[in-house]
């Protein structure tokens, strides 16, 4: 058991790339006793701690991720299982507590292959509902048998409106069913979070904005829940 429940996904010390390549150097049936290991020690972790020490964990959680997904290098079976044992299981402690928190990312790509690609995996891993206008505008392409990568800007002008509508009921009903949801918009609006943030401030809802690149020295806005008496 590692002291904090942080260290768990602890972008600095470089904790999920770290925690995946000690699991693959395993073989699988001490693999799976380490897995086993990680998911009793995060909801120990997690079962000590109030809620607001719980939701001020759930900030530097749901940042820690996006910077290590944005540092990795490659998508492989380690890094699915650690991410289940560690964050998925954060994440399913946050719901069982009846916290929901949102992390909320307005940044442009250049590339999007990482957004495509690898983010689903990413946060599907991790216990969140990943939602993306980019993904919904491509899927929706593809539905219509229009090859988007060919013309990425073209499909996401011309499913942009749709995409969003999807990804706000995405939103919507992460509220509702108190399930950790990360929404990223490669190119946003004005209106694009707007159905999350009207959610800030409200019992159990953990909001956080990142408005810049993860990069050193960055910082993000979070609102917590209110503390209950």
């Amino acid at each position: 058991m590692y002291p904090r429940i942080t260290d768990y996904w602890d972008e600095q010390a470089g904790a999920i790339d770290t925690g995946a390549r000690r699991l693959a150097e395993l073989p699988q049936e001490a693999r799976q006793a380490a897995l086993n290991t990680i998911h009793a020690a995060v909801t120990e972790h997690a079962r000590v701690l109030p809620d607001d020490l719980l939701a001020k964990a759930a900030v530097a959680f749901a940042d820690d991720l996006y910077k290590a997904a944005c540092g990795i290098d490659r998508w492989d079976d380690a890094l699915e299982v650690y991410l289940a044992a560690s964050a998925g299981t954060m994440s399913a402690r946050l719901t069982e507590r009846g916290l929901h928190l949102q992390y909320l990312v307005d940044n442009a790509w250049q590339d999007l292959t990482k957004p495509l690609h690898l983010l689903p995996h990413w946060y599907q891993a991790a216990g969140f509902v990943y939602a993306c206008p980019a993904v919904v505008a491509f899927q929706l392409a593809a539905h219509d048998g229009l090859d988007a990568a060919a013309d990425v800007t073209g499909a996401l002008e011309r499913y942009g409106s749709e995409a969003r509508d999807v990804v706000n009921q995405l939103v919507d009903r992460c509220q509702l069913e108190r399930q950790p949801v990360m929404q990223l918009d490669t190119d946003s609006t004005k209106q694009s979070f707007d159905v999350a943030l009207s959610a800030r401030g409200k019992a159990g809802v953990i909001t956080v904005l990142r408005d810049a690149a993860p990069e050193p020295g960055t910082q993000v806005a979070a609102w917590l829940p209110p503390v209950q008496d």
